[in-house]
């Protein structure tokens, strides 16, 4: 009796520390766990399930199939509906789309990014399986917009290859075309020649591009992507745009201040929706390039210009404290009207 008892608790305690090594994110210390288990304990529903999910994580799907093959009533739903899951991801890595498929299709999972990525997989195998048009149709469905959970660029780089293999080649170019704008990660720029090539981005695609690359915060890259456009290839109606992303891309690289001044200044005299900010941006580079006296002049310009803009109170402020960081006592006496303002106001 006394025998059995201590079984049970080591059984007990070696569970425990396979649960620890999981939450700690180190799936093949709690393999090796497992298999320090006895022959009854490894047949357990729930150890079978965390075996295959473990083998499918550290990368042996084809030996996460075996474990994950029988969905056992004795799991919990949401256990039995992973499992099944989890088998038909192991079996589509390993070369099984046959019967991947299928599962992966009639996958009931009820959060909405484990059903996209069942359905990506599942177009995956669609190409492995030679049905190129149902593949298509599945990465259109897949790629028409943002869906969070999903890589945009790698499904719509294997939407060009299925377009071409169909020889859609307009449609190839239009997939390569979107995927060369929405790539803007430093680790996989090697994907963007081939893209680039088969795109022919127009001036528009470099200056959507390059918007997304500052958003990325890769302002350097943004801004040789839009020094790359010459003034004789630009599209009617771009000028503003071109204007206020690559002023944005020089002042955010913090290196190029009195070029960034210059074409945020040109770019607030061109009008459009960005004009103000703009133009109180200019203002800020020319502080930042040294050239405090025009800085001052363009801060209260604009301060008179757009008098309920939200910046037109910061406005206010640097050029009071740049007078006085010029040591003029008139900055000393607007900066004490500014404080004497935001403290009627409760700000400070």
């Amino acid at each position: 009796m006394l025998l059995l008892v201590a079984a049970g608790s080591q059984a007990e305690q070696g569970l425990d520390r396979i649960a620890a090594l999981v939450r700690n994110g180190q799936p093949l210390d709690a393999l090796n766990e497992i298999q320090r288990l006895s022959e009854q304990e490894t047949q357990r529903d729930s150890v079978r399930y965390l075996r295959g999910r473990l083998l499918l994580e550290t990368g042996q799907p084809c030996d996460a199939m075996t474990w994950l093959a029988a969905t056992p009533a004795t799991l919990p739903p949401e256990l039995q509906s992973d499992s099944a899951r989890k088998w038909a991801h192991a079996a589509a890595r390993c070369g099984q789309c046959d019967r991947a498929r299928p599962a992966l299709l009639a996958s009931s999972a009820g959060d909405v990014r484990a059903r996209r990525v069942d359905l990506a997989i599942a177009a995956d195998c669609a190409v492995s399986l030679g049905a190129l048009e149902e593949a298509a149709q599945e990465l259109e469905e897949l790629t028409e917009r943002p869906r969070p959970g999903l890589d945009r660029v790698a499904l719509l780089q294997q939407l060009v290859d299925v377009y071409q293999r169909l020889g859609r080649n307009e449609e190839a170019r239009e997939a390569a075309r979107k995927a060369w704008v929405l790539q803007v990660s430093a680790h996989r720029d090697d994907l963007l020649p081939a893209l680039e090539e088969l795109a022919s981005p127009t001036a528009s695609d470099r200056i959507e591009r390059a918007q997304r690359l500052v958003d990325a915060r890769r302002f350097e890259r943004a801004v040789e992507e839009l020094e790359s456009i010459e003034l004789a290839d630009r599209e009617p109606g771009l000028s503003e745009r071109w204007h206020h992303v690559y002023g944005m891309a020089l002042f955010r690289t913090r290196k190029r201040y009195g070029d960034a001044a210059r074409i945020l200044k040109r770019s607030a005299e061109l009008g459009g929706r960005h004009a103000a900010v703009d133009e109180f941006h200019a203002a800020r580079a020319l502080a930042r390039d040294d050239q405090d006296r025009k800085a001052v002049t363009d801060f209260r310009r604009f301060a008179r210009r757009y008098p309920r803009h939200p910046r037109a109170q910061e406005a206010r402020y640097l050029a009071a404290w740049l007078e006085i960081r010029m040591a003029k006592k008139s900055g000393e006496l607007a900066l004490e009207r500014q404080v004497a303002l935001l403290r009627r106001y409760q700000i400070v």
